[in-house]
C-alpha cells in the first residue's frame, strides 16, 4: 500500500499479507511489523496500536526502540520454551478437544522435556523436529 503518513500520523499498511505500522519522527522513518494477517479485527487492533504511538509522539513519550509497541508475543517468544508452548497450547485447546486428544498432548510433555529440555521455541529448527520424531519412534 502506498499510503504516505503526515508528520505524527501512523499509517496501517500491508506487507506480504501482514499488517504493519509506518510513520516518521524527527526525520527518521519507522516501520513496525505486527505479524497479524489482514482482517477486520486485526485492523482495529492495529489502529489502536497506531493511536498509542501517535499519542506518545504528541506527548514526547515516544519509545524509539519500539519495545513498548511490539506485540507481546514477539517480545516473549525468544524466551518461550517448547515445554511452555505445549502447556499453553494444551490449555488453550482444552475446551475444544476430545478427552483422548487432550491426553495425547499431555503424554507429549515428558518426551518433550527429556529431549528438548528448556530449549527456546525459536531455536528449534526442522532438523531438531525430525530428530524428535525419530526419538519418539
Amino acid at each position: 500500500m502506498g499510503e504516505k503518513s503526515q508528520h505524527g500520523t501512523v499509517v496501517v499498511g500491508l506487507c506480504n499479507g501482514r499488517l504493519r505500522l509506518r510513520w516518521s519522527y524527527q526525520g527518521k522513518r519507522y516501520c513496525l511489523p505486527l505479524g497479524l494477517p489482514d482482517s477486520k479485527v486485526n485492523r482495529i487492533v492495529s489502529q489502536g496500536k497506531a493511536a498509542i504511538i501517535e499519542a506518545d509522539l504528541f506527548t514526547g513519550n515516544f519509545d524509539q526502540t519500539l519495545t513498548k509497541y511490539k506485540p507481546q508475543r514477539q517480545q516473549s517468544l525468544s524466551n518461550l520454551s517448547i515445554q511452555e508452548l505445549l502447556r499453553q497450547f494444551t490449555e488453550y485447546k482444552r475446551r475444544s478437544l476430545e478427552t483422548q486428544s487432550l491426553s495425547k498432548f499431555k503424554a507429549l510433555r515428558k518426551p518433550i522435556a527429556d529431549f528438548f529440555g528448556e530449549k527456546a521455541v525459536v531455536s528449534i529448527d526442522e532438523e531438531s523436529a525430525d530428530d524428535f520424531r525419530f526419538y519418539l519412534s
